[in-house]
């Protein structure tokens, strides 16, 4: 059996034979670090930013967000996936459907070289998938209106595919770290690549800027620079994960992990190229995650058919300001959650304790977010225009006053609590979901697609609504995917005993909304004066923000309680350990 190979990490000498069972908290550590690392990065990457809108226009941010949009579209189709189909085996999957009760587990060594099979499918699929995008787009408003007129948009356009397949091809490293729950290794890739991205980016732009070189195409230099920092992020992550690879690998006592494709063996000496679970669950899930492209990636869709380049990119822009909480805090606790409790609730035999502490979790993680969207509505949509006027509206940035990214940008705001309790909803779905409610989930998603895209061509044609047209159809569109969700998780509960109601769950957060609404009229009442529902001096944004704190405490006083006994459950955990 020369092809049997493994990776011995520290982590599988540290515990092997607990891989297998992860509870929930196993990966809070790890998680805590890729959020902290998450801050920073982004954090970083909006301070640049920030300093960028000083020197290039709407135009230059519409083009890169274009782009943005092409590489994760296709990157979606290709790996996404098979990444969540992945973090769904275990050693006691049975060999195949036909006999679901024959006990042929394969070995902890194939299970690993498995993994790295099926993360080269990404590579193998993206070629056709970048082709048909490709073609897609070469005629689309966008491309010939904005790209297209730059004088080395051949230049951006190849480094951008080359970004893709670099990204592509270190897939069966990344999905092997992921399924070993190697958090804090994928934390200081990414911090790393992301770091030099932004330096890349802004140092191009700032000495094009400085020494006053390539005037009279600034637009197209800028846009190239975009890409080179996207070209330097896929390579900072291949050479990062190529490097722990390597290195894990020679640390292994056993047979080497092989960077290819090969045979993987059951015990009973059957031999396959792939993990026939796997394979059919990524079956199933392709078809949802183009629903899924649809509804996430929606809107710059139809901004791209429907807008001109400017407006894409007062859209881009108002949607990273907007959307920085969403990055910066709930895509850390979203991915945290998909990875934890995929283990845990999708065994065969899943432990009715295990079921119970994620009951828990979710309580408290839900409370979290309900606490959080407050504090965004209270403090969020009234100081928004305000503080984005003084972002924007001085100095080299003069190009963006009078544009309506101001008017919009609290309509945007208040739509992000829909968008935070979909990303969390889903991550849990996606943890507990079954190959039936993969394929249930997948008809809801094609009939709330064609939906959402109808509602949104009204809105933004008919009833002539613009940019606050798609944002209206964008929260139909959470709001929809969280009802169905929740209903699917509440019947998942259920089955196991724990009752899950609408009056139970009001009962529960009704000192929350006290709280909110009392603090709400105090805001209104004494610091907007009853004019209007937006501050608009300094002294009302600091009373303000004065209102949302006090109102952050009081929150955190009703659930003083909760935290210390999740404090305390956790050390008790950990002493346990």
């Amino acid at each position: 059996m020369s092809d049997h190979t493994s990776l011995q990490t520290s982590d599988d000498k540290a515990g092997s034979d607990d891989k297998e069972n992860v509870s929930i908290g196993g990966s809070v550590g790890g998680a805590s670090l890729l959020m902290a690392v998450q801050i920073i990065t982004k954090l970083f990457t909006f301070a640049l930013n920030q300093y960028l809108i000083q020197f290039i226009s709407p135009n230059v941010f519409g083009i890169s967000a274009y782009l943005e949009f092409l590489i994760s579209s296709i990157l979606f189709f290709s790996r996404e996936g098979i990444r969540i189909a992945i973090q769904k085996l275990s050693l006691t999957d049975p060999v195949t459907d036909e006999n679901k009760d024959e006990v042929d587990h394969l070995s902890k060594v194939g299970l690993n070289q498995s993994i790295i099979n099926k993360g080269f499918l990404p590579l193998i699929v993206g070629i056709p998938i970048t082709i048909l995008i490709g073609i897609w787009q070469y005629n689309s408003h966008s491309f010939e209106t904005g790209l297209q007129q730059l004088n080395y948009h051949h230049y951006t356009i190849l480094i951008t595919v080359i970004s893709i397949f670099v990204e592509l091809a270190i897939e069966p490293i990344y999905v092997l770290n992921q399924f070993l729950l190697n958090i804090k290794r994928r934390s200081q890739i990414e911090g790393l690549a992301v770091f030099f991205r932004c330096v890349i980016i802004v140092g191009i732009i700032l000495v094009i800027n400085k020494f006053e070189l390539l005037e009279d195409d600034f637009t197209g230099v800028a846009v190239l620079a975009f890409a080179l920092g996207q070209l330097a992020y896929s390579l900072v992550l291949a050479v990062g994960y190529l490097s722990v690879f390597i290195w894990e690998n020679k640390r292994g006592d056993n047979e080497k992990l092989q960077l290819k494709i090969q045979r993987i063996f059951y015990k009973s000496e059957k031999s396959l190229y792939f993990h026939p679970k796997a394979l059919k669950t990524w079956k199933n899930l392709f078809l949802q995650m183009i629903f899924k492209q649809m509804l996430t990636e929606g809107d710059k869709m139809l901004v791209n058919y429907f807008f001109s380049v400017k407006q894409q990119g007062i859209y881009s822009v108002m949607s990273n300001y907007g959307s920085i909480l969403a990055r910066l805090v709930f895509q850390p606790i979203e991915e945290t959650v998909r990875l934890s409790f995929s283990k845990s609730l999708s065994a065969l035999d899943c432990n009715i304790n295990e079921v119970k502490q994620s009951y828990k979790s979710l309580k408290l993680i839900s409370l979290l977010y309900f606490n959080l969207s407050i504090l965004i509505l209270l403090a969020g949509t009234t100081n928004a225009s305000y503080l984005l006027t003084i972002i924007l509206g001085r100095g080299g940035s003069s190009k963006w006053v009078g544009s309506e990214i101001f008017s919009l940008f609290p309509t945007y705001i208040s739509y992000l609590p829909l968008l935070a309790f979909n990303g969390i909803f889903e991550a849990l779905f996606s943890s507990l979901a079954t190959d039936k409610d993969i394929r249930q989930s997948s008809v809801f998603m094609t009939s709330l697609t064609i939906s959402s895209l109808l509602l949104s061509v009204v809105l933004i044609e008919y009833f002539h609504l613009g940019l606050t047209g798609l944002i209206v159809s964008n929260a139909f569109n959470m709001a929809s995917r969280i009802t169905y969700c929740a209903s699917k998780i509440t019947a998942f509960y259920s089955s196991f005993g724990i009752q899950v109601s609408i009056w139970k769950i009001i009962n529960y957060l009704k000192s929350s909304i006290l709280v909110a609404a009392i603090f709400a009229f105090v805001q209104y009442k004494f610091v907007l004066k009853g004019e209007g529902l937006s501050t608009k001096s300094h002294l009302q944004f600091f009373e303000s923000c004065l209102v949302a704190l006090l109102c952050l405490i009081s929150l955190l006083l009703l659930e003083l309680k909760s935290i210390k006994e999740t404090i305390g459950a956790r050390r008790s955990k950990v002493k346990s350990l």
